[in-house]
């Protein structure tokens, strides 16, 4: 019985691995053309016909290193274009394993939609590569050696990735991020804005979005001022200057929640932000962590400095755009119910915007040196 028993167990076994194994298509990675970075941009013709460009981050494996290379193709669709760089690669082309997509300013401010249905019906991409708006054309930033990195694309992965450890950027910057927040009422997207100046790639600031169109960029200390009315549990530095040798710096994690209320027709929305976190700089009032009354006085002025400069941005935003770029209209979705026919984003623009700042200090460092 017991040999009946091991040898069905090794029939089974042999069958599962061959079934396996023989849908399995194998290539040598020498072979795929493998991109760390996919670009997208366009350009008129002289009938006034829209063009898309590709763009590509190609590795190029050596014997003891990888390179990259960069390699743009042409198209009236983005799948004509790939059919364009096709002809221009020496490899069968393998999509799915790109660290990010860059897609350039001119695109964006012209809509979306055509790369974001393509992103999604796509089975091979994976939902977890980072997305960007680039100022200029994606294949001058792609072109970009940055020592140590064998591509440009690896380095803005990295870039996005790690944003969230400063200046208050959520995580939330991936593909999958990008499908919910353009097919969810109440919602816009917003994405990194990315830069070259002098050879370098920074992130300057972020692009907001209505439905599927770029409508404008904010530089990165209205950046902070955004992300902290619109995140949940990020992390950054707020500031408090007297002159330019006394000042304080606390490092903390801000806690967002939102209360819709309704009057009649009108809207009105309170923002409640809970910062706590480690002093990591204080030029401003020595030994502080002896003194209790002092300490409150200091996060009493920084929750009024920091509720002044968010009731400004919020005044500036909403006579410069008509769009809600902190989702409150998902908050007001869920408590006044949802495909209404409310256009959120007018509402939120016309609405009464508050803000109020809890500030603690927690931690005093190693203390004054």
């Amino acid at each position: 019985m017991k040999i009946y028993k091991f040898n069905f167990a090794v029939l089974l076994v042999i069958g599962v691995t061959w079934y396996f194994i023989s849908g399995v298509s194998r290539e040598p990675v020498e072979e795929l053309a493998i991109n760390s970075a996919i670009g997208f941009d366009f350009e008129e013709n002289m009938e006034g016909i829209k063009i898309r460009t590709v763009t590509v981050n190609r590795y190029i494996i050596l014997e003891n290193s990888v390179d990259s290379m960069t390699l743009s193709a042409k198209g009236n669709t983005i799948m004509e274009a790939r059919e364009d760089r096709q002809r221009k690669t020496d490899k069968r082309i393998l999509i799915g394993l790109e660290k990010v997509y860059i897609i350039s300013e001119r695109y964006a401010r012209s809509g979306i939609e055509d790369v974001m249905n393509m992103f999604f019906r796509n089975t091979e991409l994976r939902d977890s590569t980072y997305l960007c708006i680039c100022k200029g054309k994606p294949e001058d930033i792609m072109k970009i050696k940055i020592k140590g990195y064998p591509s440009a694309g690896d380095f803005i992965e990295g870039l996005i990735e790690y944003s969230r450890e400063q200046n208050f950027f959520p995580e939330n910057y991936k593909l999958i991020d990008a499908y919910t927040r353009m097919n969810s009422e109440g919602r816009n997207l917003v994405v990194p804005y990315i830069i070259a100046k002098e050879d370098k790639i920074q992130i300057d600031g972020i692009a907001f979005f209505k439905g599927d169109k770029m409508i404008g960029t904010l530089p990165m200390q209205k950046t902070k001022f955004n992300n902290l009315l619109r995140e949940n549990n990020i992390m950054g530095v707020i500031n408090l200057q007297e002159d330019p040798n006394r000042y304080l710096c606390l490092q903390g994690k801000s806690k967002r929640k939102v209360k819709c209320y309704k009057e009649k027709d009108e809207y009105k929305f309170l923002i409640s932000l809970k910062i706590s976190g480690e002093l990591i700089a204080n030029d401003y009032e020595p030994n502080l962590i002896n003194k209790p009354e002092k300490k409150k006085e200091i996060e009493g002025q920084i929750k009024i400095k920091l509720e002044d400069e968010l009731r400004s941005y919020i005044k500036w935003f909403k006579s410069e755009y008509k769009v809600d770029a902190w989702e409150l209209g998902k908050v007001a979705a869920a408590k006044y119910g949802r495909n209404t026919g409310v256009d959120w984003n007018e509402v939120v623009s016309n609405s009464d915007i508050d803000v109020n700042v809890s500030i603690s200090i927690d931690k005093f460092g190693r203390g004054d040196f």
